[in-house]
């Protein structure tokens, strides 16, 4: 305490160490830092560095293999040349192949449907095919991840009814080869899907997607003729490619006239007159050859065989089918069934007339809830309707005046 040390005198530099290389002497020529470390002063001390464990270059990252196969399954029908492929990868798509045609789609965002797919397959039995059994469903399947496999007929409704559906939805209807006519429904709400072919050679396949063994075949050269005669009459250049209402729960069906190829949703309401009776033929034998569904499609304003529905605005409602029987309804009651005529105007010339009137809007809107008169029309080549509060557009008040006429008549004399 209170004394003062004398500083020690400057040492002088020590001699260079011997076992360093790095000072063993003046250098010769620049030091070159290697590239691959940095040139800056690190935060850390060397000799904390080297009292740690020698570092190693991070590990190389193997890349994920997303076009890696996760589930694969093969469909076929050999009876009517259906053979479609699903596959599935780590990169959740669902790559569709129809192997007959070539065609291919691929699904992204697809992990849900992966799921339940694997889950399916993974609990699936399947039973060996029957000899000779070409109409029988058959799949093949593989989950190379859980190394599982198997193939046989399937009878699973569910999995028949997704498969079905879900190449049906994205890769189109399947029709056997030399299908001249054929009509596809899609599964709805109110029944399972249903296919009709009829082939060049007179054949008619009818069947639906819950069905593990087809039917064969019938004998139609009856039915080859007459709807190869109803699709030579038809108008094939004025003819739309599809045809569409907004009616909640109706399937999309394909209508296939061998080079004409239609989308057709709600026909009562979209399908025009010169392709209601063969689609109404068509849909009759399907009607004849399959169970009749749980849940019957509601009845629309038009019904398929109608020409035209007109509504006053007293409520009293006129229907007009195509073969000229009229239904007059009050109140949503029938009160006469009746063949129409009208002096100096057919049925043929009023629904012309009304058409070239000019008056009626393309489709048909939500009249009945939306508007206390309206008019619909079935015209040859398209659907057309308009409503109206109280008194009809001045275009359509000369064509009407003498329906309204013939109706006030009908009902004087019923009541």
């Amino acid at each position: 305490m209170g004394c003062q040390t004398t500083p020690a005198p400057t040492a002088a530099p020590s001699a260079p160490v011997a076992s360093d290389p790095a000072v063993s002497g003046p250098p010769t020529a620049p030091l070159i830092l290697p590239t691959l470390f940095p040139t800056y002063t690190p935060l850390i001390p060397p000799t904390a560095w080297a009292a740690g464990e020698p570092t190693t270059a991070a590990a190389t990252r193997t890349p994920i293999p997303f076009d890696q196969i996760v589930v694969s399954v093969e469909y076929q029908i050999p009876a009517i040349g259906l053979s479609r492929r699903l596959e599935g990868n780590l990169a959740s798509q669902i790559i569709l192949t129809d192997e007959i045609t070539g065609e291919t789609v691929t699904l992204s965002n697809q992990p849900g449907n992966l799921l339940q797919m694997q889950q399916a397959l993974t609990e699936l039995t399947l039973d060996e095919r029957p000899i000779n059994c070409d109409r029988c469903v058959f799949i093949r399947y593989q989950l190379p991840a859980a190394q599982i496999e198997g193939e046989g007929w399937l009878q699973d409704l569910i999995l028949l009814a997704s498969f079905d559906h879900f190449t049906g939805v994205h890769l189109g209807p399947h029709f056997p080869p030399n299908t001249v006519i054929g009509l596809r429904r899609n599964a709805s709400a109110f029944d399972v899907s249903q296919t009709l072919a009829l082939t060049a050679d007179g054949r008619l396949y009818i069947w639906q997607g819950v069905m593990d063994e087809i039917p064969p075949p019938q004998e139609a050269a009856a039915q080859l003729a007459a709807w190869q005669a109803a699709v030579a009459n038809l108008p094939a250049d004025e003819l739309q490619r599809r045809y569409a209402a907004a009616c909640l729960g109706e399937p999309l069906e394909t209508l296939y006239l061998g080079e004409i190829e239609m989308i057709i949703v709600c026909p009562a309401l979209s399908l025009p007159g010169a392709l209601t009776p063969l689609y109404r033929s068509l849909d009759a034998a399907l009607a004849a050859a399959l169970p009749e569904p749980e849940t019957a499609p509601p009845a629309y304003l038009l019904a398929l065989s109608d020409r035209l529905v007109y509504q006053r605005p007293d409520g009293v409602r006129f229907v007009l089918d195509e073969n000229d029987q009229a239904q007059v309804f009050v109140g949503g009651t029938a009160v006469l069934t009746t063949t129409f005529s009208l002096t100096a105007t057919t049925s043929l010339s009023l629904t012309l007339a009304l058409q070239e009137s000019g008056a009626l809007g393309a489709g048909v809107a939500a009249l009945e809830s939306e508007w206390p008169a309206f008019l619909i029309l079935r015209g040859p080549l398209a659907v057309s309707s308009l409503g109206w509060e109280t008194d009809p557009p001045s275009a359509l008040r000369p064509l009407l005046a003498p329906l309204d006429a013939w109706l006030s008549t009908i009902l004087e004399k019923e009541n």
